[in-house]
């Protein structure tokens, strides 16, 4: 075996193992979420009353719980979609990645605060709730918005390294749509501090949702003008479904592969 070829065999199988570390914080991550989700230990012991509310609770919580495991899972899909181009990397796109890493492992943070009771308060209806937890709302929305800059600074650093770290880069702007990547790598930031600006002021309970709405309506706007073949309508798990479809995440071939496939020459 050549000196190139087992370089490249140890080039390809560090990059395995970054890619195999990032698949375990996902999955770790999706599990422990749901650990928060369960009963109290005196719900034995409550009145009706205080059954019914506990499982309103609990309904809120499984909601919750849906939605983050929606979001994380559609993260972990455009991260996998990223990397099945790479053929190598660097010491800077290990620490994006880590930096991504870190602001999805704050998601069972985000998630732990969400329809918690004070102590010695009593949630009766769902305009109570909503203020008592606006600041945890807040959190979540904080930690979305960071790890949607973060994937996109991975998504800016593959673009602009291409020609040393991908393989098939010529339809890598239109495979990764960096036309809304690079809006977004502005775009998220911008409603991250126009979140903590609000933050200041006495708004209504309800203002972390409209941010959201602005978000979510920008970028969808934005990928159905440039790319309006890869637009997906409808719910959100259905969108998830028309991504996974019609995106098989499979990487590309390897020129290691390349050569295997090729009729070996006889050696002297």
């Amino acid at each position: 075996m050549h000196i190139n070829e087992e370089e490249e065999i140890k080039k390809e199988f560090q990059l395995e193992r970054v890619i195999l570390f990032t698949d375990a914080v996902f999955a770790i991550i999706l599990t422990i979420m749901v650990l928060d989700i369960k009963l109290p230990e005196e719900i034995k012991n409550i009145d009706a009353i205080g059954f019914h509310h506990e499982i309103k609770l609990l309904v809120l919580r499984l909601i919750g719980y849906l939605v983050t495991f929606v979001l994380v899972s559609r993260f972990w899909m455009l991260h996998l979609n990223l990397f099945r181009y790479l053929k190598d990397y660097d010491r800077n796109l290990l620490i994006l990645n880590l930096a991504f890493l870190f602001s999805v492992t704050l998601f069972p943070f985000a998630i732990s605060n969400l329809f918690h009771e004070m102590p010695g308060q009593q949630i009766k209806d769902w305009k109570q709730l909503n203020i008592q937890d606006s600041w945890s709302l807040q959190i979540y929305i904080t930690i979305a918005l960071l790890t949607t800059s973060m994937q996109s600074l991975i998504s800016w650093y593959l673009l602009s390294n291409r020609q040393r770290l991908c393989i098939n880069t010529n339809d890598l702007e239109t495979t990764l749509q960096w036309k809304v990547t690079r809006v977004m790598l502005f775009l998220a930031p911008a409603f991250l501090i126009l979140l903590l600006i609000l933050n200041c002021f006495p708004l209504p309970y309800y203002t972390p949702f409209i941010i959201v709405g602005l978000f979510g309506f920008s970028t969808g706007k934005l990928k159905q003008h440039y790319y309006p073949k890869g637009s997906y309508s409808g719910p959100v798990l259905w969108r998830l479904y028309n991504y996974a479809k019609n995106n098989r995440f499979k990487r590309p071939m390897h020129r290691n592969t390349l050569k295997k496939e090729q009729p070996e020459k006889e050696q002297d």
